[in-house]
C-alpha cells in the first residue's frame, strides 16, 4: 500500500506541470512553488528627457542648453509636479555621431516623476514643443508596488499550500507549518525553475522620433500585469 501510495504521489506530482520542487519523505519535508498575478491600471510614471546643443559655439550652447532647461522644469511645475520629483544631472559635454560624423555637445538630462496619468501625458505634449530636447520617453507605473508584492506573496503563498495539500494527501500524510520561503530555488531543488521575486511590465513609449518629425504621443496601456513565483518547504505530519 506505502509503494502504491508513494507511485501515485509522483503521478501528482508530474501532473502539476513544473510546478512542484521536489519531494523528500525521507526529512518529511514537501517543496513546493506557488505563482499569483494581478492586472492593475497604471496611476504614474516616470518621463526622462534630454537637452542637448552642439558646442560649435560653447557660449550660445550654454545660453540654449539654460533656456530649454528652465522651460522642462517650468512645463513640470506648471502641471503640478512638485520640485523634488524633478531631477536634473550636471550640464555635461557628450560625444554623438551623426551621419557618421562625430560631433561635440553639451546636454543635461531630466528624470520626472508624475503622479497622475492625465498630468503625465499632457506634459509630454508639453516638452515635445521644447527647442533643443532630443529624448523623450515615458514609462507608466503603478506607485504602490510594495503593496502589490505582499497581496501577490500572500495568494502565491496559498497556492503553494495547496499544491502541498495534494502530495501530503496522496502520501496518507498532512501538511503542517512553513518551514522557509524564497524567492529562489532551494538548494536540493531542481535548477530548472527560474528565479523568483516580483515582476511588472512597465512599457517605455517613446514620445518623440529621433527625427523631431512625425512624432506621436502613445496614451497609457490600460493595465499593467505583475507576477510573483516564491518556493516554499513545507513540514510533513
Amino acid at each position: 500500500m506505502k509503494m502504491q501510495n508513494s507511485v501515485l504521489a509522483l503521478a501528482i506530482l508530474s501532473s502539476l506541470s513544473g510546478a512542484v520542487h521536489a519531494l523528500d519523505v525521507d526529512r518529511d519535508v514537501v517543496y513546493v512553488t506557488g505563482t499569483a498575478s494581478l492586472t492593475l491600471a497604471p496611476d504614474s510614471c516616470v518621463i526622462n528627457a534630454t537637452v542637448a546643443s552642439d558646442i560649435a559655439q560653447r557660449e550660445k550652447a550654454a545660453a540654449a542648453i539654460k533656456v530649454s532647461s528652465k522651460q522642462v522644469f517650468d512645463a513640470a511645475r506648471s502641471l503640478g509636479v512638485e520640485v523634488a520629483d524633478i531631477d536634473g544631472s550636471d550640464v555635461t559635454v557628450s560625444k554623438r555621431y551623426f551621419n557618421e560624423k562625430e560631433t561635440v555637445a553639451l546636454q543635461q538630462k531630466y528624470v520626472i516623476k508624475v503622479r497622475t496619468i492625465k498630468a503625465c501625458e499632457q506634459l509630454v505634449e508639453r516638452l515635445s514643443a521644447i527647442p533643443k530636447l532630443e529624448d523623450l520617453n515615458a514609462s507608466f507605473q503603478y506607485a504602490k508596488q510594495q503593496q502589490v508584492a505582499i497581496d501577490l506573496t500572500i495568494k502565491a503563498a496559498e497556492q503553494a499550500r495547496t499544491k502541498a495539500e495534494m502530495l501530503a494527501s496522496a502520501l496518507g500524510r498532512k501538511v503542517g507549518n512553513v518551514l522557509s520561503i524564497a524567492d529562489e530555488p532551494f538548494a536540493t531543488a531542481q535548477q530548472r525553475y527560474g528565479g523568483g521575486g516580483l515582476s511588472g511590465y512597465e512599457p517605455t513609449i517613446s514620445a518623440i522620433s529621433s527625427d523631431k518629425e512625425g512624432y506621436q504621443f502613445v496614451r497609457a496601456p490600460a493595465t499593467l500585469s505583475f507576477e510573483r513565483t516564491i518556493y516554499v518547504r513545507f513540514a510533513l505530519q
